[in-house]
């Protein structure tokens, strides 16, 4: 969740925790929406979680003292010291809660708790397992990396070719696919597995070799492959451009 969107990714609750709170549903299931999570969870990190708790930096369930505000998550403002502003599901763009700050590093492992917590320093978010940067705009990542729309927030995710599918495989967890986005070829882990045709509503909701455009799953292409070359569509459909050099087939 890619939030992964997938998102694929095993939550653990402290002991203490659990003996409160008990869900009634799984927790960790890959997502791209709060709409494709079960009742009472919300989609963080492209991972199910329950929403509406926020773990005290004692391990309890509660409010954190100076914590639970809303706040700007590309910003990183509005929160106290020692809290950062991470996502959990509010549906306003760039909106987040104030959470205990992480300790961990861009690319390094991480994992998503049981409600939304994770281990990632200010201005980055658990995606796919890793500490992914947050973003704002087409010049706020790496060259390397495209600052991708994932429901509620943005992240920089690696670019890859849609054709090749040539996003490198985790040492663990799902394998991610190449996606064709507005704002750049992104790798992220599919979090439905749509076929073409399906409606989705995530740039990661389709399967591998597919990217979810205008609420379909539609085939990866490329605006300039010749007709019966690797890359063009099938007879009858056109390759419409979505990120140059690449577009899905309508």
């Amino acid at each position: 969740m890619i939030r992964a969107v997938v998102l694929g990714v095993a939550v653990g609750v402290a002991v203490l925790v659990a003996a409160c709170f008990e869900p009634d549903y799984p927790r960790g299931l890959a997502c791209s929406s709060g709409g494709t999570c079960p009742p009472g969870q919300v989609c963080n990190g492209f991972v199910c979680v329950a929403g509406g708790g926020v773990i005290a930096p004692d391990g309890g369930f509660g409010e954190v003292d100076g914590g639970g505000g809303v706040c700007q998550l590309a910003q990183q403002t509005g929160c106290p010291p020692g809290y950062k502003c991470t996502f959990t599901g509010s549906g306003v763009p760039n909106q987040g809660e104030c959470r205990p700050n992480g300790f961990l590093g861009l690319g390094e492992a991480c994992n998503v708790d049981a409600f939304g917590n994770d281990e990632c320093a200010a201005g980055s978010l658990c995606v796919f397992n890793e500490c992914t940067a947050l973003c704002a705009g087409l010049d706020s990542c790496f060259s390397t990396h495209a600052c991708v729309d994932a429901v509620g927030y943005s992240v920089c995710l690696r670019r890859c070719d849609p054709l090749a599918q040539d996003c490198a495989p985790p040492a663990e967890g799902p394998a991610p696919s190449c996606f064709v986005t507005p704002t750049g070829s992104a790798c992220a882990v599919p979090s439905r597995y749509l076929d073409e045709g399906a409606e989705c509503n995530a740039f990661n909701d389709c399967r591998g070799g597919f990217s979810c455009a205008g609420g379909f799953c539609r085939r990866n292409c490329d605006v300039r492959s010749p007709s019966g070359d690797p890359g063009s569509c099938p007879t009858k459909q056109l390759c419409s451009s979505v990120t140059d050099p690449y577009g899905v087939c309508l």
